[in-house]
């Protein structure tokens, strides 16, 4: 029994080849995983980012929303106090118009009377001169 050594060669370097072919294609699935993983990776990185914009975006808006607000009832609140004193002071004017137009009547009543007195005295005076 004859063994043909360049059979068994072949085989040999027939069998290498197969393992080195299915080395180069594990190594090129290998490199496709890597890769969609890098990818997937990027992906979900990309969406955590614009997430986190999103958020700070509305954190933002949040934010001078609530400053919008809290100008607009500090401004009320101005008006509110302007009003108020504007209210007072009319009402001031009003209570000294209204003592001085008081303080007129009593002196013109004042007025009034002694003007009456001086009348009675002079017309007595005079009944007593004619006497």
């Amino acid at each position: 029994m004859e063994i043909d050594i360049s059979q068994t060669r072949s085989g040999i370097t027939e069998h290498e080849g197969r393992e080195q072919e299915e080395r180069r294609e594990q190594e090129k699935e290998r490199r496709e995983q890597e890769a969609r993983r890098e990818q997937e990776a990027r992906r979900e990185q990309e969406a955590r980012r614009e997430q986190e914009a999103r958020r700070e975006q509305e954190a933002r808006r949040e934010q001078e929303e609530e400053r919008r607000e809290q100008e607009e009832r500090r401004e009320q609140e101005e008006e509110r106090r302007e009003q108020e004193e504007r209210r007072e002071q009319e009402e001031e004017r009003r209570e000294q118009e209204e003592r001085r137009e008081q303080e007129a009547r009593r002196e013109q009543e004042a007025r009034r009377e002694q003007e009456a007195r001086r009348e009675r005295e002079a017309r007595r005076g005079g009944s007593e001169g004619a006497r």
